[in-house]
């Protein structure tokens, strides 16, 4: 797993104060402004955690500091490996870059309806094995706690707004949440387009298998999130179900907190479609009462989750 540090400098901004070169030349390193987006890593194998700390802690006592002024200094400080973190935001952020799938055979069998395809079963049974081959599981997420609810509206303390009736009603002041995005690569979804060239069928069923990997993968992040909140969490997506409670538009706020494409290599499009297609966005967080889309969306399918109960009726008028 990798952390990620993120440095909140966004709100100083205007001009460049000579201070911040007396901050670099106390630390022995000389550097040309830079005005490039911060998108830089410190390895933690030679920044000391005391050093990387103080860096910060003064960057943040100025008053003025233009956000994207530290880029060169961090460069010359430190060298660029894999486990790094990386000075650009506000948050902490943790990269999963292995994320375990294990398949349930039987219920794959299920989900894919093999039992109807006679003659199907060892074509099949190779587009499983395949496919373990063709997901790369990835997620990247963070915690960022609820400093504001008012109507549909939640303020995290990041200063990025979410909107949506359901967390609205269903969040609390004050509490953690965990945005995420997930993704098991392009490997398999090129696949199956190829696939499809032969087999509509075979490409179809290799589809559903990469959405049955990906519903594993953001499980067991979930897994990860109930550990830390030390709870069970409801899972918001953004345009499931009707898309009313929580449209599909505050993808664009999810993106803009975690960045994913600099971490797992998932970005999206102005129609808001995750590419890779193979991927989730979301939100997790502990709730009264556990959160289903489907249980206030009344189109059938066979992935149901939950039973229709109807139309969603906020259950607070006032936080």
């Amino acid at each position: 797993m990798l952390y990620k540090l993120f440095l909140d400098i966004s709100p100083l901004t205007r001009q460049i104060r000579s201070s911040g070169i007396d901050i670099v030349n106390r630390l022995g390193n000389r550097f040309t402004y830079s005005f490039k987006p911060i998108a830089f890593a410190c390895d933690v194998a030679m920044v000391s955690n005391f050093l990387l700390g103080k860096i910060l802690v003064e960057i943040t006592s100025l008053s003025d500091m233009h956000a994207r002024t530290f880029c060169g200094a961090f460069k010359s400080l430190v060298a660029i490996k894999k486990d790094l973190f990386q000075v650009c935001g506000c948050l902490l952020t943790q990269v999963v870059d292995h994320i375990p799938v294990e398949y349930d055979e039987e219920e794959l069998r299920r989900k894919l309806h093999v039992d109807t395809l006679k003659g199907k079963e060892k074509e099949i049974a190779s587009l499983i094995e395949e496919s373990r081959e063709l997901i790369k599981p990835k997620a990247v997420y963070t915690y960022v706690e609820v400093v504001r609810i008012e109507r549909d509206s939640v303020r995290l303390e990041s200063g990025d707004t979410l909107k949506g009736v359901i967390l609205a009603d269903m969040l609390r002041y004050g509490q953690k949440v965990a945005p995420y995005v997930a993704t098991i690569g392009p490997k398999l979804e090129k696949r199956a387009s190829k696939l499809a060239e032969d087999s509509i069928l075979l490409a179809f069923l290799l589809d559903k298998i990469g959405n049955y990997a990906l519903e594993i993968a953001n499980e067991n992040i979930r897994s990860l999130v109930e550990k830390t909140l030390g709870d069970k969490v409801s899972n918001f997506g953004p345009g499931e179900g009707t898309g009313k409670l929580f449209g599909i538009e505050q993808q664009t706020v999810l993106f803009q907190i975690l960045q994913p494409f600099n971490s797992i290599g998932v970005r999206l499009t102005p129609s808001y479609l995750m590419i890779p297609k193979k991927s989730e966005s979301g939100v997790f967080a502990v709730t009264d009462e556990e959160y289903i889309a489907c249980q206030y969306c009344p189109t059938k399918c066979e992935d149901r989750a939950s039973a229709f109960r109807g139309e969603y009726r906020p259950r607070r008028t006032s936080h």
